[in-house]
């Protein structure tokens, strides 16, 4: 699941309700923008990894392998 703010920028309620259908349709990831810090940490209510952010620097991606509705890896490769 994608999303523009981290799920600690919602409301107390939006978090609820997120983590609701986190749970509820098994997300194994949300990945969110906003800011520019490389951040992975675990939603341990719905099991859910939050990612955000950017490793550092231009010509690296992330590499997210998923097995079913489990995160597998997170990796960060360079394109150079």
């Amino acid at each position: 699941m994608f999303g523009y703010f981290l799920l600690s920028y919602c409301t107390p309620t939006d978090q609820i309700e997120l983590r609701q259908r986190f749970k509820m349709y098994h997300v194994p990831i949300h990945i969110a923008g906003h800011i520019h810090v490389d951040t992975l940490e675990t939603d341990l209510e719905p099991a859910t990894f939050l990612l955000t952010g950017q490793p550092g620097g231009m010509g690296y991606y992330r590499l997210i392998t998923l097995r079913g509705l489990a995160v597998e890896s997170i990796t960060y490769e360079s394109a150079l």
